[in-house]
């Protein structure tokens, strides 16, 4: 009767064994399914947009954390695509901290990207921020969790040209071909 079970799990991409309590804080928070009302979305949403999280990462990453929680509640409430052309309004992002929602597909080809507009439609699986990490696997990584649910990347501030450090979560839209993340960076100097 166990290797029924054990055979129904992994027919239906359950994790099994150990690993499927080996998620992080971040992980299980960010990947949480409970269902939140249309307004419930829009209130957290709105408060999400006034803040600033300014240098302080811990403040940061609970923010990318919130933005991929809500993404993925709206997704579950209006379906994959009427949430994309709502998350193309620029109410599903906020200038401090740079934080918006981007995405890229399992086979690494960027698809939807409010903070890079001008990488949609190119192959993201080569591209690497400042310090050599390939962004597209860690996406992918971060959505399937296999890697850190929340990662950093170091690319140049969009204002000071400096190095920033940006923090993202990923999780897998119901296409199970796209990813969706949220991400931010650290603003050092304004």
């Amino acid at each position: 009767m166990r290797n029924a079970f054990l055979v129904l799990a992994l027919s239906i991409g359950f994790p099994t064994g150990s690993t499927a309590f080996a998620m992080d804080a971040d992980q299980r928070s960010a990947s949480g399914t409970a269902q939140l009302s249309a307004g419930e979305i829009e209130r957290r949403r709105t408060k999400l947009r006034t803040q600033s999280a300014g240098a302080s990462a811990s403040r940061l990453r609970a923010d990318v954390i919130e933005l991929a929680k809500l993404a993925k509640a709206h997704v579950a409430d209006v379906g994959p695509s009427q949430a994309v052309r709502d998350f193309a309004d620029r109410e599903w992002t906020r200038l401090a901290n740079g934080l918006h929602l981007w995405g890229v597909t399992m086979t690494g080809e960027s698809w939807f990207d409010m903070g890079h507009p001008e990488l949609v439609g190119t192959n993201a699986s080569a591209m690497s921020d400042i310090e050599g990490r390939y962004w597209a696997r860690l996406a992918r990584e971060s959505a399937e969790g296999t890697g850190k649910a929340v990662f950093s990347l170091v690319f140049p501030h969009p204002r000071t040209r400096q190095s920033a450090t940006g923090y993202h979560t990923c999780f897998l839209m119901p296409d199970r071909i796209r990813i969706l993340c949220a991400g931010a960076f650290e603003d050092k100097n304004g």
